[in-house]
């Protein structure tokens, strides 16, 4: 419980960034992926969504996000490689989504140089 506590501790400060920054929302869950834009929105960022890894790579290069929101389980392709190839483009700031709780899972996602991890919505309610 501690770690997700953190995990929301950081999210909060990361919404803070100023309202004129591009957020990219990539998830497959077309209610997580709706309802993180339309909040995202109403706080006033440029908000762009993709619910795959092909959409969401090409709207990376089209819009240059400051921030990647990225769930870790997509259809497509592994979300850990999708954040590999984002940051070594730019280096951009990612945080990954997942319903995953194993701690092997993150490992491999901060050895992939992300920054946190959050829990997926539908572990925020159980």
């Amino acid at each position: 419980m501690q770690s997700v506590c953190k995990s929301y501790e950081f999210f909060c400060k990361v919404m803070v960034m100023a309202p004129a920054a591009k957020i990219l929302v990539v998830d497959d869950d077309p209610a997580v992926r709706n309802l993180i834009q339309r909040f995202l929105m109403k706080q006033s960022y440029q908000v762009e969504a993709a619910e795959d890894g092909k959409t969401a790579l090409a709207l990376f290069e089209q819009f240059n996000p400051d921030l990647v929101i990225l769930d870790v389980n997509l259809p497509d392709v592994i979300g850990f490689n999708l954040c590999q190839e984002m940051q070594s483009r730019n280096g951009v700031f990612v945080l990954m989504l997942t319903s995953r709780a194993d701690e092997a899972d993150k490992i491999r996602g901060f050895s992939k140089v992300l920054t946190t991890i959050l829990p997926s919505l539908s572990v925020w309610e159980s």
